[in-house]
């Protein structure tokens, strides 16, 4: 079952500020929200003087809450709110940690004595309440359901990337295992190509996962597809190997390898090697580390230069990255080198290693299994 985000409101909370804030945030984040009993403002941490509560008091307060199946708690206050050395704070989130708040007077314009705007009130509400936002490596966006959107203005020819992964999949292939399949973009590609296939699809973000069904249910290829919310990094280490089984014609991969190290890169390669028939093909997508420090400041240039064709800049598209964590065996990005990634492959058993397609820094390379 999903874990769910809680919202609790403390102290003087308007309902239908509290319902909207909960349908937008189960819009944007696909996960349920919950608004839990109303709590009273705490007597310990106000402060006379200012008239203030201390943010860390509250988010104490909810901390000791029993509050079951919540992945997140987020205390929605109806009282102005300070940090030590700040004279306000909106909201405050301690990273790694459950619980935040959200302050609602200084959220409103008429606190600085102007005419209410219900519109600015929401649209801040619902930044302060996404800011501290923690996501797994791999779901890139603070909103996974920017992810499709954005991913295309932050990688320069993703599309072609992906359709190179396709073409070089023997479209007669019968069982293919993708790993990290995200938001299902290549999985819909591979199923589309290989009209014969059945997918089984790993990814460790429910989140994904819930968006990636529906798209394939949408284009009706779901009947061919497995989902499974798993980690591969477990799956290199053989545990639940026998809900992925073997015999597989192709393994393929997109953007999601690199959150792995080379030591845990090498025990996935072997273990895609075990579960490939003879014959059978792996391909990776990935990003790679840059060949000099001069081909660096290319790399970021190019980059720079697509997000502007794409009618934005990547400033932009990064302002509305999430705040990574590691999960399992992934953290943030651990790129090596395309000769590594080679040495790596050769290292698992592959043979006819290979690299058709790369472009500055992103590589689809691969190999074959002897038959």
């Amino acid at each position: 079952m999903n874990k769910n985000i809680t919202l609790v409101p403390v102290g003087i909370v308007e309902s239908e500020a509290l319902s909207w804030l909960a349908r937008r945030l189960s819009e944007i984040l696909a996960q349920k929200v919950i608004i839990a009993e109303k709590l009273p403002l705490p007597s310990a941490g106000y402060d006379r003087r200012r008239q203030q509560y201390q943010g860390a008091a509250l988010m104490a307060m909810l901390s000791k809450r029993s509050i079951v199946g919540a992945e997140r708690v987020v205390g929605v206050i109806g009282a102005d709110c300070y940090a030590p050395g700040l004279n306000f704070i909106f909201g405050q989130a301690r990273m790694g940690g459950r619980e935040a708040i959200v302050a609602l007077p200084r959220l409103h314009q008429s606190f600085y004595n102007q005419l209410e705007d219900t519109a600015l009130f929401r649209a801040r509400l619902l930044k302060e309440v996404r800011q501290p936002v923690e996501i797994v490596p791999g779901e890139v966006f603070a909103n996974v359901s920017d992810f499709d959107r954005g991913i295309r203005r932050l990688i320069p020819r993703y599309e072609e990337m992906l359709e190179v992964i396709v073409r070089c999949t023997p479209p007669q292939a019968k069982k293919i295992l993708e790993l990290g399949s995200g938001t299902g973009a290549l999985s819909l590609k591979l199923l589309r190509s290989c009209p014969e296939a059945k997918l089984i699809a790993l990814d460790y973000s429910p989140r994904m996962i819930q968006l990636a069904s529906v798209k394939l249910e949408s284009s009706g290829c779901s009947a061919r597809a497995s989902l499974k919310e798993m980690d591969f990094g477990d799956w290199a280490n053989n545990q639940g190997s026998e809900s992925v089984g073997t015999g597989f014609d192709a393994c393929v991969s997109s953007l999601a390898i690199h959150h792995l190290t080379n030591e845990m890169k090498l025990k996935l390669f072997q273990r895609i090697r075990q579960g490939l028939k003879p014959g059978g093909v792996f391909w990776n997508a990935d990003l790679i580390v840059p060949e000099s420090v001069e081909l660096a400041e290319i790399y970021k240039s190019v980059r720079e230069e697509w997000a502007i064709e794409q009618e934005t800049t990547l400033a932009e598209v990064r302002s509305q990255m999430g705040t990574n964590v590691s999960r399992g065996h992934s953290s943030q990005d651990q790129l090596a080198t395309l000769e590594e990634h080679l040495q790596i492959l050769s290292q698992a058993g592959f043979k006819s290693i290979a690299i058709p397609w790369k472009y500055y820094s992103l590589a689809v390379f691969g190999g074959y299994v002897e038959l």
